[in-house]
């Protein structure tokens, strides 16, 4: 009785030795026609999944992919300290954004589409305070910077007709200084006082298209220059 019940003991072992070998082979080719298939076609043809996410041995999270109807594409990227630093996703209105965050959370750099399709660039400072706008308004491309209070400062852009123009302002965004064309056609240089208005204009003449220089009180004329 026992020298079956050992017989039957080998017999068994055996049959699972070769199964088990059979079962390594199977997934090795499996494995195997895999990796040959990606090599030739060089990528496979649909990966499909809910999201992605990225992260090391111990499970610190440095990127995340993922998506939905509602807000379509997303992808988000972390620092190695697990802050995040870009965001890429969709505009409510439509079109693409992309914003960087510093260290301290809060955005300081953004790309993206305005409502009515046009691109533009916000640069802030590390309190999220926007002080550079680069973008598109109705005239064409325009620039604007903002002080620390949050004053527009500086404006570059384009008149009605075309002619490009820098302007400064103040506290209280009185014009400061002007440079640039006018509807005339000609260029000129503008300088107000403290309450916005011009006291010297240098620039082109209306008709004559010569040189002038004239000198304001703010109201009237006080000299000019050819006389």
């Amino acid at each position: 009785m026992q020298n079956q019940l050992e017989a039957r003991l080998e017999k068994l072992e055996k049959q699972f030795g070769k199964s088990r070998k059979l079962n390594v082979i199977l997934i090795a080719g499996i494995l195997l026609s895999v990796l040959y298939g990606f090599k030739e076609k060089q990528a496979l043809e649909d990966l499909k999944v809910k999201s992605i996410t990225i992260a090391d041995d111990y499970g610190k999270v440095y990127a995340t992919i993922g998506g939905s109807s509602s807000s379509g594409g997303w992808l988000n990227l972390f620092d190695k300290s697990g802050n995040h630093t870009v965001w890429l996703t969709q505009m409510k209105e439509g079109g693409g954004y992309v914003g960087v965050k510093n260290l301290y959370g809060r955005e300081v750099a953004a790309i993206g589409t305005q409502s009515d399709g046009d691109g533009y660039m916000d640069i802030s400072d590390n309190n999220g305070y926007t002080r550079c706008w680069s973008g598109v308004d109705k005239n064409g491309g325009c620039s604007f910077t903002y002080n620390t209070s949050g004053y527009n400062t500086i404006y570059l852009g384009n008149g009605d007709r075309g002619y490009g123009g820098l302007v400064v302002y103040d506290n209280n965004h009185n014009t400061q200084a002007y440079v640039g064309g006018n509807n005339y056609g000609n260029g000129e240089i503008d300088l107000y006082n403290d309450y916005g208005r011009r006291v010297i204009f240098l620039g082109g003449g209306d008709y004559d298209k010569k040189g002038y220089l004239y000198t304001y009180d703010g109201y009237n004329t006080t000299g000019y220059f050819p006389r």
